[in-house]
């Protein structure tokens, strides 16, 4: 087991120390009001929970180039989207109740920002709906449409993750490394790098190769870095977030133990790292290939030089959490160690209004 943040960044080849925006307690500071007048935290208490979190912090980790109100929507997304994760958690095995959030959600996801708002808006959907406004009120229709893929993504993984929990069987570490890759959300994370720094690609850039290439591994690294922090939590948890640990599917696919399936998970992990590399480099040909002027490219070389930020950046962020009950003394880790705020009407199924 991992018990040091030293052998943690040996295990992940990662720089022990890192920079982080410098206005990472701002966004911690702002962060924490947004989610109570949003209302995803509601109670006194959720909210002392919430502020110990320092999710602005561990999301300027991840954005160490991000600045201001940028980084404070950056950080609101991320509490928004470890919130809805951690909403259907307490819902394992309720398939049909997570389908109806995120239908629900899907949409407040597809409704026009510029138009009235979608009443009803339940939940979390709240904080949705304010997400995608601030970020329409930067970004063109173009871009949107490419992050509410990204979003729709999202919930494909956490449905997807939900529906294979319910089978009575362990999970293969191809099929969890694949669910998890979709319900770990970074495919938005990469998507808000051009948010932040204030440029949009030419939308042929996505249709090439090594710009869905560097997506995928990004997705991967950082499975592989939650998975290995979360193994403690995620053996006592039982929830379906447990049922999709890569570093346990690879233990149980290989019957040699974890000790055999981190080392495992590492040689994964350092496979991918290198792949970042190439498939980097790959992209950035594909540019200069299909005629890009430099202005283009100049930005998909930015592009990529944040997203391999964000596989440094989100170890640190991991580790601000492991600091918290991960690392050092791993029987006091608690069964569900993220925040579970309330859910407006939890016990009622949200009604699509006709």
């Amino acid at each position: 087991m991992i018990t040091s943040i030293e052998q943690a960044a040996e295990f992940f080849y990662a720089p022990v120390r890192w920079g982080l925006s410098p206005d990472a307690e701002a966004a911690d500071t702002h962060t924490l009001a947004w989610v109570q007048e949003t209302g995803l935290v509601r109670s006194n208490e959720n909210a002392q929970v919430f502020a110990t979190w320092h999710i602005g912090s561990s999301v300027a980790a991840g954005y160490p180039r991000a600045r201001g109100e940028a980084l404070n929507l950056l950080s609101d997304w991320a509490a928004w989207a470890l919130t809805l994760d951690d909403i259907f958690n307490r819902y394992t095995g309720d398939v049909a109740f997570v389908a109806t959030i995120l239908d629900d959600c899907l949409r407040v996801l597809h409704s026009d920002p510029a138009g009235s708002v979608p009443h009803p808006l339940r939940g979390a959907n709240r904080a949705l709906w304010d997400l995608l406004s601030r970020a329409a009120a930067v970004m063109s229709d173009e871009w949107m449409f490419r992050f509410r893929s990204s979003v729709g993504r999202y919930f494909q993984g956490l449905l997807g993750k939900h529906r294979l929990a319910r089978i009575p069987r362990q999970v293969d570490p191809v099929t969890a490394l694949a669910v998890r890759t979709d319900d770990i959300g970074m495919h938005m994370s990469a998507d808000l790098i051009e948010y932040f720094e204030g440029f949009e690609l030419p939308m042929v850039v996505t249709t090439l190769y090594g710009f869905s290439r560097i997506r995928t591994l990004l997705s991967e690294l950082v499975v592989l870095q939650n998975d290995v922090f979360s193994l403690q939590r995620d053996r006592l948890a039982g929830d379906s977030d447990s049922a999709f640990n890569v570093v346990t599917a690879l233990a149980h696919h290989h019957n040699q133990g974890t000790e055999h399936a981190l080392l495992e998970t590492r040689a994964l992990y350092r496979t991918r790292l290198t792949a970042l590399e190439s498939a980097s480099g790959q992209f950035l040909d594909e540019c200069h290939t299909i005629g890009l002027d430099s202005n283009s490219c100049g930005k998909a070389e930015l592009y990529t030089v944040n997203l391999r930020d964000l596989v440094t950046g989100t170890f640190h962020a991991h580790l601000q959490v492991a600091a918290r009950g991960y690392l050092d003394h791993p029987p006091t880790v608690p069964t569900v160690s993220e925040l579970l705020p309330d859910y407006q009407g939890c016990e009622l199924r949200p009604v699509r209004t006709p």
